[in-house]
């Protein structure tokens, strides 16, 4: 992707603040403050409604950031159409902006134009519609809001390291709202984040980014989850079947480009790790290629990878970052962190982006799922390296623990990894052993063509499985899952 030049003005410099506490007991009082809003003429309008079919929620997001300032206005609508069989009394939307104090500042929600009740604590913002909406109705939620963005530390790490600048860049990643997706007789799928992974989910969706420079001039290379496009003084975006929608920018970094099938894959990274940059560009490009053949086709035309002044990565449809450290310790060759990881991380795009699911009660569905796709890799990329990837990524570890665990079973990060990531491979290693592997990839490729664009379920992975295999049979899932109770 060529160097976009933009320029920009400056305002004030806002420093990272102390987090909120996290979410307990009732999510949502009964009590809820609404925000003064521009007063529409007449009664709320009445939803438009048709047949129930599906309909990705649709985000138009108009961005002005000043980079110098570390501040941003974002003007949000999310249309949103209830294609499931249930009335929806209210809507449940994730801020994950709104982790920190003073980070997300709401100026007015409005549904259809018309001021809304809502409650907004802590990650989750729950809006109460007028009436409810029912089945294969439609409405729009409007929202204005500024960002102070936080300057990230050296030890920002996960979704937590994902808002933010430091001297040399800025992060935009999880940082507008997102409607929940809903689950027919469960409800939104919406839980307090943890000490460790993530907490947050969303419908694949379409997104529609107009973005423009505010303040003080300077040169800048800019960087997004798909490819940019002039539109008049702005640069516009659009993504089709997205989870999220990431930003990188940077008055310092460089950016090469090559491409993958049909596919063009950038590489965002400080001068002082050109190699290491450039490294993780080809290790990106050459696992998109492996992934395109062994799991099937994504829909997403462009990837970015990006060197991000954080620790370890970070996943978003078109887009990851990829923490600064394993680009310090790159030494030229494919064995360490930064192949292993980039490997994972454009894993991602299929398993998270291109097939959904909750990270917070099943990490495995995506994690475990990434972590062997750096194996097949591996296996293909550097076939004499495929056993020590398992003896430096697994076997060192000795990893124990219920593969399919939630990420509230451990505070700590090693026993977490441990059994989702690397127990995790060790099961789908297993399951392949039991197949054979053109079964198993015929497997993968299956899940993947049933599932994309949705939320997948264990339920769904076994669903996929029983076409080729004994689900309730397996060895893997006996040795590695949680019994299921027979009724």
């Amino acid at each position: 992707m060529p160097r976009i030049r933009l320029l920009l003005l400056a305002v004030i410099l806002v420093s990272c603040a102390p987090a909120t506490p996290a979410i307990t007991g009732t999510l949502f009082p009964t009590h809820s403050t609404p925000i003064p809003s521009p007063t529409p003429l007449g009664p709320p309008p009445t939803p438009i409604c048709g047949g129930i079919s599906p309909a990705p929620p649709n985000y138009n997001l108009d961005l002005a950031l000043d980079y110098t300032g570390h501040t941003a206005e974002v003007s949000e609508a999310i249309r949103i159409v209830n294609s499931t069989g249930e009335a929806w009394p209210d809507l449940t939307l994730a801020v994950s902006a709104n982790d920190a104090t003073g980070v997300f500042d709401l100026h007015g929600l409005t549904v259809d134009d018309y001021p809304a009740e809502f409650v907004l604590e802590g990650v989750w913002l729950r809006i109460v519609l007028p009436a409810p909406l029912q089945p294969g109705c439609e409405i729009e939620i409007g929202a204005n809001y500024a960002l102070n963005l936080p300057r990230l530390g050296p030890s920002a790490f996960g979704w937590r390291g994902a808002l933010g600048w430091t001297p040399r860049q800025t992060l935009l990643g999880l940082w507008y709202p997102t409607l929940a997706p809903y689950r027919p007789g469960v409800g939104w799928l919406a839980h307090p984040p943890a000490e460790q992974g993530e907490f947050e989910t969303t419908d694949a969706s379409a997104i529609s980014l107009k973005m423009r420079l505010t303040g003080k001039k300077i040169d800048l290379a800019v960087v997004g989850s798909a490819a940019a496009k002039p539109c008049g003084e702005s640069t516009c975006f659009d993504l089709k079947a997205a989870r999220h929608f990431a930003l990188a920018l940077s008055d310092e970094m460089e950016t090469a480009t090559t491409t993958a099938g049909d596919a063009t894959v950038t590489a965002m990274y400080f001068s002082e790790h050109s190699a290491a940059g450039k490294a993780a560009l080809q290790t990106a490009r050459y696992a998109f290629v492996v992934f395109t053949d062994r799991f099937g086709a994504v829909p997403y035309k462009s990837l970015s990878v990006v060197e991000a002044d954080i620790v370890d990565g970070m996943e978003f449809s078109g887009m990851f970052f990829l923490g600064r450290p394993y680009y310090a310790d790159f030494d030229g060759s494919a064995q360490n962190y930064l192949t292993l990881i980039a490997a994972h991380e454009t894993a991602h795009q299929w398993w998270y982006c291109l097939v959904g699911n909750d990270p917070a009660t099943e990490p495995w569905l995506d994690e475990a799922l990434a972590t062997y796709s750096e194996e097949i890799y591996f296996e293909t990329a550097y076939p004499n390296l495929a056993q020590w990837w398992w003896q430096y990524r697994v076997w060192q570890f000795a990893p124990q623990g219920r593969v399919d665990g939630d990420i509230y079973a451990s505070r700590e990060f090693r026993p977490y990894v441990n059994a989702v990531y690397l127990n995790g491979a060790q099961f789908l290693h297993a399951l392949r052993g039991e197949l054979g592997d053109e079964t198993f990839f015929d497997f993968l490729r299956e899940y993947a063509a049933s599932e994309a664009g949705r939320v997948a379920t264990a339920d769904d992975f076994w669903r996929a499985y029983s076409k080729f295999g004994d689900a309730n049979g397996s060895a893997a899932r006996r040795t590695f899952f949680v019994p299921t109770p027979t009724p």
